[in-house]
């Protein structure tokens, strides 16, 4: 299973990280954990006229600015990755999309995280949304880069 490979490779490698059992959330508004930690989402994007997928984690607190995310990519059209896309990206379904997916598929794809996580502890799902790693982002950057998955930093979320 997906979740088994993902705990392994972040036990394998070191990185300080917690993990949690919980009944399944499927949203933010779902997380009842109560971690000091920052309940993040991970958006699964894709650009029917360029074939291009964009993995977004930004802060529950924050929505995702599409109008900059597009303008960054020098896109004019982007849109929430189909559960199709989702299984093939990421071996997943929408509810459970993770950027450590990306450990297990090497899926080719941008990967960014809003700015406001820089030097944060986060909470992420392993793909499977009844499980969830506390971890800082500063590790799981350092760990997706070990895979070869490069993450930018930038504003792409504002405020709800």
């Amino acid at each position: 299973m997906i979740r088994e490979l993902i705990l392994n490779y972040l036990s394998e490698s070191g990185i300080n990280h917690n993990i949690y059992s919980h009944q399944p959330f499927f949203s933010c508004k779902d997380n009842d954990l109560r971690l000091s930690s920052l309940d993040v989402k991970n958006l699964l994007l894709y650009s029917k006229n360029t074939d291009q997928v964009v993995l977004c984690v930004l802060s529950c607190e924050h929505r995702l600015d599409f109008k900059n995310l597009k303008k960054l990519l020098g896109l004019v059209d982007l849109e929430f990755a189909t559960t199709e896309i989702c299984e093939k990206v990421l071996r997943c379904s929408p509810g459970s999309i993770s950027v450590l997916g990306l450990l297990i598929t090497k899926y080719p794809c941008k990967v960014f995280f809003d700015e406001f996580l820089l030097d944060k502890s986060i909470q992420i799902h392993p793909c499977d949304n009844t499980y969830t790693v506390e971890i800082t982002t500063h590790d799981l950057v350092r760990l997706l880069n070990t895979f070869g998955i490069r993450v930018e930093f930038r504003s792409i979320g504002k405020n709800n």
